[in-house]
């Protein structure tokens, strides 16, 4: 396949030292490099117009056909696990002791999950003036096993990503996503065969509330990164199915955009405090979802937010919240949801909330005579 020559080690010995120099250096200079800020509305935007360009181009190219493009070559060799450096020496002084390439490979994996990133370390070790030929002999058959038995198409996607992975960690600094777990993100996706909303839903749930969009522009852009390389990790009739979940999630977080926006202009929220606000806003984005996963799960869901924020405020703001929920639910595509019965849970759910606090508003401008 196109892909092994970078990881010839017979060849390339200069290019080799270069890459030796490199790893030496790596920790001291990977932090200074200045990095411009990503506009993850823009890139979502830019990204999800070039992946319908590209996907419509597919049926009329070739796989041979295709060139790649500078700015997604097939860069990315830079080892993406913590502390490599440290790692691969660890290793080293174990090699000595391994009875076979196997014993250095499974000890070797204790320390490198990602096959790619185990792949380029034990290249590493090719290079080092203190290893004997007999031993790297040992690790040249450890790198044939790894390729003969490794899930070929991650380890293509890993080389594909990694450079995605590392631009957007270093300009999301502040937001706590190294470009292991960014690219771990993107493999995870590769697997996934649910509903785009499950997929957003786990992004929540892993990542943060804070992290969903800028998980989505990640994985647009990095399945861009894929599908353009010389060698993609997934296959061609992959392709229009995880276009779709990644359209449907950009889709799902447009109307999420609308909601949190409107729920932080509303009355409700410009009363709460600055560090209640956030998560108000998370509270009214987890019913909505929820109504679109599980809406038997609404009723709990809903009582938490009202338990917690809800029976603090005046029913006429209440009543705000469940219509800025009612609004964004009135133009949700059927397709978004889970199950097809959930849209008319949903329905009956908002339905019944709306009645009950329109009762209650009744009932205290009788006894009051004001809405409250």
């Amino acid at each position: 396949m196109a892909r092994i020559s970078p990881f010839n080690y017979t060849d390339n010995s200069a290019h080799r030292r270069q890459d030796s120099e490199k790893m030496y250096t790596r920790s001291s200079t990977k932090h200074n490099d200045h990095v411009q800020p990503i506009n993850h509305d823009e890139n979502i935007i830019n990204a999800a117009e070039e992946l319908a360009d590209l996907f419509s181009s597919l049926g009329r190219a070739s796989k041979t056909g295709r060139k790649n493009d500078n700015s997604y070559s097939d860069t990315g060799s830079e080892i993406l696990e913590e502390n490599a450096d440290e790692k691969i020496y660890t290793i080293m002084t174990r090699v000595a002791k391994s009875q076979n390439s196997a014993s250095i490979l499974n000890f070797a994996r204790q320390l490198f999950s990602n096959d790619w990133d185990l792949m380029q370390a034990l290249r590493e070790l090719l290079l080092s003036k203190n290893l004997s030929e007999f031993l790297k002999k040992k690790i040249k058959k450890a790198i044939d096993d790894l390729m003969k038995f490794s899930d070929l198409k991650k380890l293509n996607s890993s080389a594909n990503v990694g450079d995605v992975a590392k631009r957007f960690s270093q300009c999301t600094n502040n937001n706590g996503l190294s470009a292991k777990e960014l690219r771990d993100s993107y493999l995870k996706y590769l697997d996934y065969e649910l509903p785009a909303i499950f997929i957003y839903q786990d992004w929540i749930d892993v990542y943060g509330f804070s992290n969903r969009k800028i998980m989505l522009s990640f994985i647009l852009t990095a399945l861009i990164s894929d599908m353009k390389s010389t060698e993609p990790g997934i296959h061609s009739h992959e392709f229009g199915p995880l276009s779709a979940r990644i359209i449907d999630a950009r889709t799902l977080n447009s109307l999420d955009n609308k909601l949190i926006v409107n729920f932080n202009n509303s009355a409700y929220s410009s009363t709460t405090k600055n560090s209640k606000a956030a998560l108000n806003a998370e509270g009214v984005l987890n019913i909505y979802l929820m109504g679109l996963i599980n809406p038997g799960e609404l009723v709990t869901a809903y009582g938490g937010f009202f338990n917690d924020f809800s029976s603090k405020r005046a029913i006429r703001q209440q009543a705000t919240v469940v219509q800025l929920i009612r609004r964004t639910f009135d133009v949700t595509p059927d397709y978004l949801y889970a199950r097809s019965d959930c849209h008319e849970k949903f329905y009956s759910f908002l339905t019944s909330v709306q009645q009950s606090l329109y009762i209650k508003e009744v009932a205290l401008f009788k006894v009051a005579g004001k809405y409250v």
